[in-house]
């Protein structure tokens, strides 16, 4: 099908769409939506430590390990560790939680540490950190991911989006959707990335890890952070770009990317191909 085919039929296809206005009005004087994504289960921990030695002063040591429970990952958590001497500081913090949203699920988790002494003392600091939930999604859903890393220091941020089976349990694990680590040895990196695509009914895992450590008597040691922002939101089925809006421009990008496409963010149903069925989505979207 030509181009100029292609437009001057969606010209009367787009005359055929029904007005949404109602059906806008009704969400508004409904109840709160329901979750897209119900949690199943999920658990984690935190390891964090802060320690001076030696000096004039008393040693100093504080530990913070606790295992946490789905309750308190969706609830979140803010734990922290501190050594302050004559001789030395030692500090280490993390604040994370994984949610479930209206629009989807998010995973955030911050952490800093400081370690820093005098003479013949020593300071070191840590944090430990992991999340992890499972969850349904019991119809197939076109999402937008974005994910936002931040580490210096001697630091690791580490994310995992998988399905693993079933909804209900059983089935066997699939391949990760999403596997990002970012690295630091002294100087800050960043790792940022954004994707739209169709996750498959099933159950889910996301998977979030932090981990940072200081240590006064190795230059470039001293201080350290680490950042972790990441979420999955649902979009409309035509929603080509992730946007949050299906307009003109999906129906171009469709069009630009006709024929064989397997994979690609214009095959909106995953047969392999984009042509009028993919239209029709973005149509039946605006």
């Amino acid at each position: 099908m030509a181009v100029r085919e292609i437009r001057r039929w969606l010209v009367v296809c787009i005359a055929c769409v029904p007005c949404v206005a109602c059906a806008s009005f009704a969400f508004a004087l409904g109840t709160s939506p329901s979750l897209p994504f119900t949690s199943v289960t999920g658990n984690g921990s935190t390891y964090i430590l802060s320690q001076v030695d030696g000096g004039n002063s008393a040693a100093c040591e504080q530990v913070n390990s606790v295992s946490l429970s789905l309750k308190q990952l969706l609830a979140g958590i803010t734990y922290s560790t501190s050594c302050i001497t004559a001789d030395g500081i030692a500090t280490a913090n993390i604040d994370a939680y994984i949610q479930m949203t209206t629009t989807g699920i998010e995973a955030w988790a911050t952490g800093t540490g400081e370690a820093n002494a005098d003479g013949g003392a020593s300071a070191f600091s840590k944090h430990d950190y992991y999340g992890r939930i499972e969850f349904d999604s019991t119809i197939v859903r076109r999402v937008k991911i974005d994910m936002a890393m931040q580490a210096s220091g001697l630091s690791t941020v580490y994310v995992k989006l998988q399905r693993i089976g079933n909804v209900g349990g059983g089935g066997a694990p699939s391949p990760s959707t999403i596997a990002e680590e970012l690295n630091s040895y002294i100087n800050p990196m960043t790792l940022d990335g954004a994707w739209v695509l169709t996750l498959p009914i099933g159950r889910w895992k996301l998977y979030a890890y932090t981990a940072q450590q200081c240590q006064s008597t190795t230059a470039g040691f001293e201080f350290g952070d680490t950042n972790l922002e990441f979420s999955v939101n649902v979009v409309s089925d035509g929603d080509v770009d992730g946007n949050g809006v299906v307009n003109t421009a999906d129906i171009l990008a469709v069009i630009g990317a006709w024929g064989s496409c397997s994979g690609c963010a214009e095959d909106l149903d995953g047969d392999g191909l984009v042509g009028v069925s993919d239209v029709l989505t973005v149509i039946g979207s605006w």
